[in-house]
């Protein structure tokens, strides 16, 4: 899609609505046999679209305990010390410090640690966005079973939002 060919988002603030917004993420498991894959809920979050896309914002918050990946087993342990320690780090937020048209970069925070992150952005028709990226678990102090989970994980995140 090209900028051209894009939804126009109007300038506005928009609240990031929980109910129809989730973060998928897959990553290598079983020594890179299978692909693990699963989602996390979005707790809030505001999107600023500025007129000057270049001063538009965006900040979320996720709900670190929401994990899920289909197996109550691993949803445990993925929220243990071991991996998220939710316990400890209940939410992974994000703050954006940089925006073009294609990309969001800021600062994600999650196990307690603070990483830069960029985001490729798409703007889909009615407030809706999609967003990808990877990231790299070990740059989070996320070290736990190297070898049998991959160190880097994909993200796509699926957001609705609507104008304040």
């Amino acid at each position: 899609m090209t900028a051209s060919t894009r939804p126009a988002i109007a300038p506005a603030t928009y609240r990031i609505d929980p109910a129809r917004s989730t973060i998928r993420f897959a990553c290598k498991g079983m020594f890179g046999l299978a692909t693990v894959r699963g989602t996390f809920t979005v707790r809030h979050g505001t999107i600023v679209v500025a007129g000057d896309v270049t001063q538009s914002t965006v900040t979320a918050t996720v709900n670190a305990g929401s994990v899920e990946s289909g197996s109550k087993r691993r949803d445990a342990d993925l929220r243990s010390k071991r991996f998220l320690d939710t316990d400890r780090h209940p939410e992974i937020t994000f703050t954006s410090r940089e925006v073009t048209d294609n990309t969001v970069t800021g600062t994600l925070t999650a196990h307690g640690v603070s990483q830069p992150v960029t985001l490729t952005v798409t703007p889909e028709a009615g407030g809706r966005f999609v967003a990808t990226t990877r990231i790299d678990r070990y740059a989070f102090g996320v070290t736990s079973s190297k070898g049998m989970v991959a160190q880097y994980v994909d993200l796509t995140l699926e957001i609705a939002a609507h104008p304040l």
